[in-house]
């Protein structure tokens, strides 16, 4: 008597077309989640340069009110007699005298020059705004700042402007591109910043005081 043992089982496994179907639907997957970690990375980032940005424009501000704030009508003679307040402004530099709030104590005069300054070889966030001080000598010209002898207040703007207001002219007053009176200081002085793309395209206007009406006063009086 023989007997024949038959042993036999059934496995069911993915066929390929169920393979490609589960790889693809991972590969998207993987997909949507890197874009959503690269987009939160990327957003994080600009928001970050967002804050430094405004944050160094805010300290700016603050120190370059206080100088002009500080400033002073100085008047200086010419040898024909002629008086010309020591302020000279145009839309990139402005030039005045004033004691410095960290000299406040020695009253010591010091001609105040603000100048903006772009790379014109470079576009985009290339603009930058020095400062600098040298002691008051009557009948000292305007001399453009140089780099060696400047301080880096801010950068990486797009471009700025500075605009002085009148509030002499009636019936409202006017801003002026340049100031060209020469018997006394602007009313207020405007630094108009620009953005480098079209999210910040909106320009940031700071508005900064000087004693307009102060005593008009000859060096050394």
């Amino acid at each position: 008597m023989s007997v024949t043992a038959r042993t036999g089982s059934t496995q069911h496994g993915f066929s390929l077309v169920e393979l490609l179907v589960a790889m693809t639907i991972m590969a998207l997957v993987a997909a949507l989640l890197g874009n959503s970690i690269r987009f939160s990375a990327d957003a994080t980032i600009a928001i970050e340069a967002g804050v430094y940005r405004a944050e160094s424009i805010h300290l700016m501000y603050r120190a370059l009110s206080r100088q002009f704030r500080h400033a002073r009508p100085v008047v200086a003679v010419d040898p024909d007699g002629g008086r010309t307040v020591e302020f000279e402004a145009s839309q990139r530099r402005v030039s005045f005298i004033a004691v410095p709030p960290e000299m406040l104590g020695v009253r010591a005069l010091h001609r105040i020059r603000i100048e903006i300054e772009n790379d014109p070889d470079i576009n985009g966030s290339n603009g930058r705004i020095v400062i600098s001080y040298e002691p008051y000598r009557r009948g000292a010209s305007f001399i453009r700042v140089s780099a060696d002898g400047s301080f880096r207040i801010l950068d990486g703007f797009g471009r700025a402007e500075f605009a002085y207001f009148d509030a002499q002219r009636r019936p409202s007053g006017q801003w002026h591109d340049e100031w060209l009176y020469t018997d006394r200081l602007p009313d207020l002085v405007r630094l108009r910043i620009f953005g480098t793309d079209a999210a910040s395209r909106d320009p940031v206007d700071l508005i900064m005081t000087t004693p307009a009406h102060a005593v008009v006063r000859d060096v050394g009086v």
